[in-house]
Formats: structure tokens, sequence, C-alpha cells
């Protein structure tokens, strides 16, 4: 079942948290939204799911708008971030607790936990109590629990936040698999962008009430829209830079007093939008952004740095730059090859085919 949100507007008494949000959600689909702390995705979970009233637009679920129904009567389970698992309730009781509310009989309850049980791979455990298990059993409970009903959506509120950090992994593999198993229409919310680009089909990336980019998960990576999601996205070197020239699907800049042409159309600026702006507003107005995996190291380069940071991260080895004009940079190497230190003066290439040019945001 899809979700569309069309021109929905929230507020808390006068700060308005969420600013005009259209977004859908395609039938079996799984949408993260992405975003840090305050900028509206949890008030958009809520919203979806009718703990929320909002003030204006509306939420439809298929070609049912839904905007005023009560929780209820939405056919919409949410997965908290604390389980809110009741802890003098048995693993089963836990689960059937919804099919008691909606007053199925006992046999038809039995049958159903068993099946969701299974799904969430917690067979045997139907007798344990909450305390019993572990964090990431716990949520297993918790997803069986919105699955027994029989949802139309499913809805997450950062749920892998209490777990450590292996376990999260092994929970969001789960939980894609049961999702695409399934098929059931979900959302995600959460401020981690790996596990939203691991999770999801699309990520929509949000600040300050707003969705400023909606994309399938690579590409909200290799193919930001502006600075903002380019630096939530991860780690990114905003370049500076001059405009010297401006030909067709060509710009010709100079970076740290290096010529170098990047393709006008390399992100989302097209020529036309560079040819008709002088370079002081251009540079006002857009960024240019490489990746640290973008650059390289060599010995025959015209542009030189000194290495001021060495981080070892696993498979990576991050390292941090400072140029002639003692601007940093931040490179990432595979490790496998020499390991340089800390004052090491070394030649660096830009990988300018993977430059890209962003709007800045105010």
């Amino acid at each position: 079942m899809r979700i569309t949100i069309d021109n929905l507007i929230h507020k808390y008494i006068d700060f308005v948290s969420l600013n005009n949000i259209n977004l859908e959600v395609r039938e079996g689909e799984l949408i993260a939204l992405l975003g840090p702390s305050g900028c509206g995705k949890t008030t958009l979970l809520k919203a979806i799911a009718g703990l929320t009233d909002v003030y204006s637009g509306k939420i439809l679920l298929g070609d049912t708008e839904i905007t005023n129904l009560a929780p209820q009567q939405r056919k919409i389970a949410l997965v908290f971030q604390n389980y809110a698992l009741f802890p003098h309730m048995t693993v089963a009781e836990n689960i059937e607790y919804g099919l008691k509310v909606k007053k199925v009989k006992k046999d038809a309850r039995e049958i159903k936990v068993n099946e969701v049980l299974e799904i969430v791979k917690l067979e045997g455990y139907g007798e344990r109590k909450i305390h019993e298990l572990s964090g990431g059993q716990q949520q297993r409970v918790a997803l069986a629990r919105a699955l027994v009903i029989e949802p139309q959506v499913l809805l997450f509120d950062e749920p892998l936040s209490n777990l450590d950090e292996k376990l999260r992994v092994t929970m969001r593999e789960e939980i894609r698999r049961i999702q695409k198993k399934l098929g059931i229409t979900s959302v995600y919310v959460t401020h981690d962008q790996e596990e939203a680009m691991a999770i999801a089909d699309r990520i929509a990336v949000m600040k300050d009430g707003v969705i400023l980019q909606v994309s399938p998960s690579a590409e909200a990576y290799s193919h930001p829209e502006n600075e903002f999601v380019a630096r939530f996205m991860g780690i990114v070197n905003i370049l500076p830079y001059e405009l010297i020239k401006v030909e067709e699907k060509v710009l010709k800049l100079r970076v740290f007093n290096e010529e170098v042409s990047v393709e006008s159309d390399n992100g989302f600026l097209d020529y036309k939008d560079a040819i008709d702006i002088d370079e002081t507003k251009f540079t006002d107005q857009y960024s240019l952004m490489i990746r640290p995996e973008n650059i390289e190291f060599t010995g025959d380069a015209g542009l030189y740095g000194t290495i001021r940071w060495v981080e070892y991260l696993g498979s990576i080895i991050k390292y941090v730059i400072s140029i002639k004009s003692h601007e940093f940079i931040i490179v990432d190497v595979n490790r496998g090859g020499e390991i340089l230190k800390e004052g090491d003066y070394i030649g660096i290439k830009f990988n300018w085919k993977k430059a890209k040019f962003l709007t800045r945001l105010q």
C-alpha cells in the first residue's frame, strides 16, 4: 500500500516542525527518513502513525485519506526505539497482545504467533520472559508484535539505536530481509547515514522540517544536490576555487593555484546555469565537492601537501592533509600499500571527473 503525503505542515505553537512536506512512499518500498536531531523526521513518522495532529495537508494510504483517523484505524504498526515490551509478559504474550485487542480467537492467535516467531527466527522462545532475552532478541519480539497484526504499513523509529554496532548490522540485515519477504511498505527513521544506505530503497534527507532530497540510496551519496546533503551523507571535501572561464559543458577553474577543467553537468549543475551567472555570484552560490576516496597520492603531481593526521579504520586509512594555502583535505586510501606517516610531504591527484558542484544552503 503506497503512502502519499501532500503539503503537510505541523506546528508546535509558533514553531513549524514540518514545512510543506510532499512525499510518496511506493508500494512495497522501504524509505528512510534521514537527518540530524530536530529535523522533523520523527514528527513526520508520528503524523503518519496518527500519534500527532497536523496543522494542514493530507496523508493518504492508497487512495484513502487517513489524516484525521485515529491510530487504530490506520492499519499501521510502529516499532519503537525502546521496544516498549511488557516486562511481566512472556514473548508469546507480548506478540499476541494486539490480536487480543482485536478479539482474535485463541487458536488463531496461537497460529499467528508461531508464524511470526518463525519469520523473526525466534522459534521456541514463546515462553521466555522479556528480561531473559538479549537486546537483539527483544528487538525481534518488537518486530514480531508489529507484524502479527498484518499491517499495511510498517514504521520504524530508530529501532537499532540501543544496540551495539555489530548487532545493529545484523538486525538491519534482518529487518531488510523480512520487509522484502513480506513486501510491506515501510518508513524507517534514522540519523545514521550508513544504516540508511544499507537498509533503504530510497532516502529522504531532512533539515529544519524540510525534505532536501529524495533519491535512491546510492545516489544520495554519489549525487547529492546541495552541500548539506553531501556533508550529511559522509565525509566530503569542499574545495576553494576561482571560476576562470565557462565553456560548453566544461568549467575552467583554479584550485589550489592549479588550473583544472570540471564538467558543468557533473552533478545537478547545467551549462546554462553556469553561463548566465557572473563569477562572484557563481562562487557564492555553488561549492565544489570531492569525496576522500576520489583523491590519490602520486609521485608525479603538480600539487603537494603535508600529512597532519593519520587514522587507521580497518581496511581504510584516513589521511588529513594540509596544502599550500593551509586548507585541509581528507584522503581515504585502501590499506595494503605503503603506510605514510605524519609529516610526510606527498603528491596529491584529484579525480576531477568525480568532482561535483553543489548549491550552498544559507
